[in-house]
């Protein structure tokens, strides 16, 4: 009976003052691949808009100067806080002009490592099982795609449509979630029929936040080239380099795929092994989808599907 009162009397209370009492259900949902939250809209996503200088010089711009409106994940320890939570949020779309002359591309030491004998010559995918999660991009529900004046992004028919709508060297990015840590991700991959040079598609991987992650690009020509933006600068990892594994050309599918397993990370093409390299950057975070331009207006990749294998067992 005490226990009764007592329990009437908080109630009453914050009934009078409700404002300063607060009932917060407790979520014990774990946000996973299997999880009917899983289809909910993506815990972050941005367009990153940078200057890319013409590669083949080496040269990389000053950060663009950006407006963005407040969001939880736009602030230090934001991402963090929204990733708790058991409705995943989004930032607002961030905005960027174009820079001046470009600075000088900080140096980064690759250390490249042999192919694997065992997997050099075979899908990696055979070797993987069942993936941990597909995206048949069927709706958008793990994504909140937005539009500026330089970047599409929407999934429409069965497809995540990436346009990049100048030929200005700028790229933009979007994230969705879980955050990886040893991965196996791909993308597969159609471009347009106006597609040349190093107008580049591809993945963003263990993004620690928006404005920051690894980049692995292939472009129209039949490169790839991988890459870390700090948030202001581009660390070039792996410059542009051909590959026969590459399908080149208007028109083409490609598969992209990065496994990462603690500081090595593994590059492939359609399933074949091109590169490995190791790098300490990073060890975990969100991953995404890329685009970008440099000779085709309105540059198009269709992504027909993302996959990724958990391979923190």
């Amino acid at each position: 009976m005490k226990k009764t009162f007592m329990i009437s009397l908080v109630i009453a209370f914050c009934g009078l003052l409700f404002v300063g009492c607060q009932f917060r259900p407790v979520s014990v949902a774990q946000i996973t691949p299997e999880s009917i939250l899983y289809t909910q809209a993506a815990e972050t996503v941005i367009v990153q808009l940078t200057k890319n200088a013409v590669e083949n010089q080496g040269a990389q711009p000053q950060e663009p100067e950006s407006t963005q409106q407040p969001a939880a994940t736009a602030t230090p320890g934001g991402e963090e806080a929204a990733a708790a939570t058991s409705t995943p949020t989004s930032t607002t779309e961030a905005t960027a002009t174009q820079t001046t002359e470009p600075t000088a591309t900080p140096s980064a030491t690759f250390t490249a490592i042999p192919p694997s004998p065992t997997i050099s010559g075979d899908d990696i995918t055979k070797s993987l099982g069942g993936a941990s999660w597909i995206d048949d991009f069927d709706s958008a529900d793990n994504w909140s795609f937005t539009k500026d004046d330089r970047t599409s992004m929407e999934v429409s028919e069965g497809k995540a449509v990436l346009i990049a709508k100048n030929p200005d060297y700028y790229y933009g990015w979007a994230l969705t979630w879980p955050k990886l840590e040893d991965f196996y991700l791909e993308i597969s991959v159609k471009v347009g029929a106006d597609c040349s040079g190093q107008d580049k598609y591809g993945l963003v991987f263990r993004s620690p936040k928006p404005s920051e992650g690894y980049l692995l690009g292939f472009s129209c020509d039949g490169k790839y080239r991988v890459w870390y933006y700090n948030g202001s600068d581009e660390v070039i990892l792996k410059d542009w380099e051909s590959n026969s594994k590459i399908l080149a050309g208007p028109g083409q599918t490609n598969r992209v795929g990065i496994k990462a397993v603690g500081n090595r990370y593994t590059v492939y093409a359609n399933g074949l092994e091109l590169v490995s390299f190791t790098d300490d950057r990073q060890s975990a975070g969100s991953f995404g989808l890329m685009v970008g331009s440099v000779n085709t207006t309105n540059f198009t990749a269709y992504v027909e599907k993302l996959s990724y294998w958990d391979l923190k067992k």
